[in-house]
C-alpha cells in the first residue's frame, strides 16, 4: 500500500492538533465557535461597547506583565472577551490578550479568525515569550489549515533556546503531527523515540505515543501489514505497526487480545508505547466461569431485534474455546409485558444469579423502582425513578440523557445563546425540554424555541421569524425609505447578532429538509446539533450532504460499522440497510454490559471503572450512574467525521499520574 493513502487520515490529525498543543502548553481551556461571517473587528467592538470599553493607544510598556499566558490563567474566558479587554489594554498586555483570543479560535477550529488576530498583533513583538508564543500558534495555524509543509517551514524558524519548558513540549508535539500529516511517518517515530529517551514528563510522552497510535489505528489490519512489508523499518518502528495491528483488529475475543498484548509487551520491554499496551491490557476482562449472570430482556416482543442484539453483544466477549469453561448466562424473557420484568427478576434471584443485567427498557426498569435495595448487584439498562440504592447501577439510554449531553457539549465549547427546534411528538418535546432546562442550568440563554411544523416542506416563515430576518428586513426597508434610495445603502438583512447555536430534535428525514433551508437563510455558519437519529450507520453520501455541518454524539462502534460499510460492495450495503441502527447500538451496549458486569464482579476490582467500550468511554459517578461519553461527530462532505474537542483529550491526559 502506498503512503498516499495516509492523506485520508489528515482530517483526524487536523482535529487533534490544537487540542494536543493545549494539553501540553496551556492546560484546561474553554473553546468558542464564533460566527465566521462577522469580522473580528466588529465582534470586538460590540463586545467592548457592551462592557463600556474604549480602544486604548498602542503605548509600549517596558515592564513585563505579571501574567503572560492568559488563556491558561483564565480557562473560562472566551475569545471575544479577551479581544474586548485587549481594546483598552496597553502593551504588552494587549498582545498577550490577543494571543489568548487567537488560541481560543484555534481551539474552536476557526483558523481564519485566529489568522486575523495573529496578523494584527503589534509588531515588532514586545517580549521573548510573546515572540515564542506567536511562532507556536502560527505553526499550529498552518496545521489547522491542513498545510503540514507550511507548518514545518515555520517550525524551522523556531528559536527553541528562548522557549520555556511548556513551549518546548508543544513544539515537539507540533513536529510529530506535521511529520505524520506530511507522510514522514518514520521521522515521526524517531522523534517520539527520542522524546521518550529524554527527561520529559509522562503526560508529554503519553500524548505523543497515543497520537501516533491513533494515527496508525485508522488503517485496517491489511493496510498495516502492507506498511510493515513495504518500508525499511527498524525493530522498534516495526513494533509500532505490530502494536497498532493488535489494538485495531476487531475479530479477537478478550483472551486473544490479552495474549497478543502480553506477547508484545514481553517482546518490547523498553518500547515507548509499552505503558499504553499495559493500560489496554488491564482494561480487558473475563468473568470467572463459576459466576451466574442473568439477562432480563424483552426477547419475544416488538423490540426483539434490539433485545437479541443486546444478548449477542453480551455473549460476544465469551471465550469460544471448547476447553475453556464459561460463566452460566441465563436469559429471562418478559416479552411485551414490562410488568412481568419484576417477576423475572425475582426468578433470577431465586435461581442464584451473582449479577443481573436488566431489565432493559424504561417501563420494565421502573417495576423495580419501589424497592429500597436489591439483594443482588444489578445493572439496570435504563434509568428508573428511584434514588441511589445499594447494589443498583444504571445505564441511561434515554433521549433525555442524549439531549443533556448535547447541550453540555455546546456549553463547553463556549456557546451561549440558542434556538431550540423540535418535532411535534412527545419524545421529541421531552428531549427538547430536558435540553433547554439543562442549557439554562449551565448558564446558557434561550433566544427562542419552536415546534417544527409537520406535513410541510417549506420552513421559510418559521426560520425567518426565529433568526430575526423579518425584523432585519423591516429595518433595512425603513432606512431605504428614509434616504429615499435602495441602491446606495448596500444594506442587507442579517441574522440576529446574539445567536450562537441551534439545536434540532427531529428525525433524519425532517433534518435533511430543514438544514438546507437554515443554510439558505444565513444560519449555516452556526453550530447545529441534532439527535443521533440523523445517522443510520450506513453510507448515503448524496442525501447526507443536506446535513453538512450537523453535529451529534454517536457510539464508536457505529462509526466503525460505517467505515466498513463505506468500503463494502453496494449490493451488500443495500441489504444491510434493512437492519435498524438500534440493532448495532444495542449490540454495542450488550458488549459493554459484559465488561461492566466483569468489573463489579471483582475481576478488576483494583481499578476504578474506566472502560473504553464499543458504546463509548464508560465511568461511574457518585450516584451509581454509568456515564457514557460517546464520540462527537460532524457531517463533512456527506460523511460523518469524528470531532475531538480540546477538553476530551485534556481530561484524558491531565487525569493520569
Amino acid at each position: 500500500m502506498g503512503w498516499k493513502k495516509m492523506r485520508n487520515t489528515s482530517q483526524f490529525l487536523i482535529t487533534i492538533i490544537v487540542l494536543g498543543v493545549a494539553t501540553l502548553l496551556w492546560g484546561c481551556t474553554t473553546t468558542l465557535a464564533p460566527k465566521k461571517s462577522e469580522s473580528i473587528a466588529s465582534k470586538t467592538i460590540v463586545a467592548a461597547e457592551a462592557a463600556g470599553l474604549k480602544s486604548a493607544p498602542n503605548n509600549i510598556v517596558t515592564l513585563p506583565p505579571v501574567i503572560t499566558d492568559y488563556a491558561s490563567a483564565e480557562p473560562d474566558e472566551s475569545a471575544y472577551n479577551f479581544l474586548a479587554r485587549a481594546l483598552k489594554a496597553s502593551q504588552p498586555i494587549r498582545s498577550l490578550l490577543q494571543l489568548a483570543a487567537a488560541q481560543r479560535f484555534l481551539e474552536g477550529g476557526i483558523p481564519r479568525s485566529a489568522d486575523r488576530i495573529l496578523d494584527a498583533i503589534h509588531q515588532p513583538l514586545l517580549t521573548t515569550w510573546i515572540t515564542s508564543q506567536h511562532q507556536i500558534l502560527s505553526a499550529a495555524l498552518a496545521l489547522e489549515e491542513g498545510n503540514p509543509k507550511k507548518s514545518l517551514r515555520r517550525q524551522a524558524n523556531f528559536n527553541q533556546l528562548s522557549f520555556d519548558s511548556a513551549q518546548q513540549s508543544a513544539a515537539e508535539y507540533l513536529k510529530v503531527i506535521a511529520l505524520l500529516m506530511d507522510d514522514q511517518v518514520r521521522n515521526a517515530l524517531e522523534l517520539v523515540h527520542g522524546a521518550s529517551a529524554q527527561e520529559n514528563t509522562k503526560n508529554h510522552v503519553d500524548l505523543l505515543v497515543q497520537t501516533t497510535l491513533d494515527y496508525l489505528s485508522f488503517f485496517s489490519e491489511e493496510d498495516l501489514d502492507s506498511i510493515a512489508k513495504n518500508h525499511p523499518w527498524d525493530v522498534e518502528q516495526l513494533a509500532w505497526i505490530d502494536l497498532a495491528n493488535r489494538l485495531v483488529f476487531k475479530g479477537w475475543k478478550n483472551h486473544n487480545r490479552q495474549a497478543a498484548l502480553t506477547e508484545w509487551i514481553a517482546t518490547n520491554p523498553q518500547h515507548p508505547a509499552r505503558a499504553v499496551a499495559e493500560s489496554r491490557k488491564r482494561e480487558l476482562c473475563s468473568i470467572n466461569h463459576e459466576m451466574h449472570i442473568a439477562l432480563i430482556l424483552p426477547i419475544s416482543s416488538k423490540y426483539a431485534d434490539a433485545a437479541i442484539a443486546f444478548r449477542e453483544g453480551f455473549k460476544s466477549h465469551l471465550d469460544d474455546r471448547e476447553e475453556t469453561p464459561e460463566p452460566l448466562i441465563t436469559v429471562y424473557d418478559f416479552g411485551d409485558n414490562p410488568d412481568q420484568a419484576e417477576e423475572k427478576y425475582n426468578q433470577a434471584v431465586v435461581n442464584g444469579a451473582d449479577f443481573i443485567v436488566g431489565p432493559l427498557g424504561r417501563e420494565a426498569v421502573n417495576t423495580l423502582a419501589n424497592r429500597a435495595a436489591l439483594t443482588v448487584p444489578t445493572l439496570l439498562i435504563g434509568k428508573d425513578k428511584a434514588n441511589v440504592r445499594s447494589n443498583v447501577f444504571s445505564l441511561d439510554l434515554s433521549r433525555k440523557a442524549e439531549a443533556r449531553s448535547i447541550v453540555a457539549h455546546a456549553r463547553k465549547r463556549g456557546l451561549r445563546t440558542a434556538i431550540f427546534l423540535y418535532n411535534n411528538g412527545q419524545d421529541y418535546q421531552d428531549a427538547a425540554q430536558e435540553a433547554e432546562a439543562t442549557w439554562s442550568t449551565l448558564g446558557g440563554a434561550v433566544a427562542d424555541r419552536a415546534i417544527i411544523p409537520s406535513n410541510v416542506s417549506d420552513y421559510s416563515e418559521l426560520i425567518s421569524r426565529l433568526l430575526g430576518l423579518d425584523a432585519s428586513k423591516k429595518r433595512v426597508g425603513d432606512i431605504e425609505q428614509i434616504i429615499a434610495s435602495s441602491s446606495i445603502t448596500g444594506l442587507d438583512t442579517r441574522v440576529r447578532p446574539d445567536l450562537d447555536v441551534i439545536f434540532m430534535f427531529t428525525d433524519k428525514v425532517t433534518a435533511r429538509v430543514l438544514k438546507p433551508q437554515l443554510d439558505f437563510h444565513k444560519a449555516g455558519r452556526f453550530p447545529i446539533y441534532a439527535l443521533n437519529l440523523v445517522f443510520s450507520g450506513q453510507p448515503d453520501v448524496m442525501k447526507d450532504l443536506d446535513l453538512e455541518g450537523v453535529m451529534f454524539s454517536e457510539m464508536p462502534s457505529m462509526l466503525d460499522h460505517y467505515k466498513s460499510s463505506d468500503q463494502t460492495d453496494p449490493k451488500v450495503v443495500k441489504k444491510m440497510e434493512q437492519l435498524r441502527p438500534a440493532t448495532y447500538r444495542f449490540n454495542a451496549l450488550g458488549a459493554d454490559s459484559y465488561l461492566i458486569s466483569c468489573f463489579f464482579l471483582g475481576t478488576n476490582d483494583e481499578l476504578k471503572l474506566k472502560i473504553n467500550g464499543a458504546s463509548g468511554r464508560l465511568t461511574l459517578n457518585k450516584d451509581n450512574l454509568i456515564q457514557r461519553q460517546s464520540s462527537w461527530v460532524i457531517f463533512k462532505s456527506g460523511r460523518p467525521t469524528e470531532f475531538r474537542p480540546v477538553l476530551t483529550v485534556l481530561s484524558k491526559f491531565k487525569s493520569r499520574p
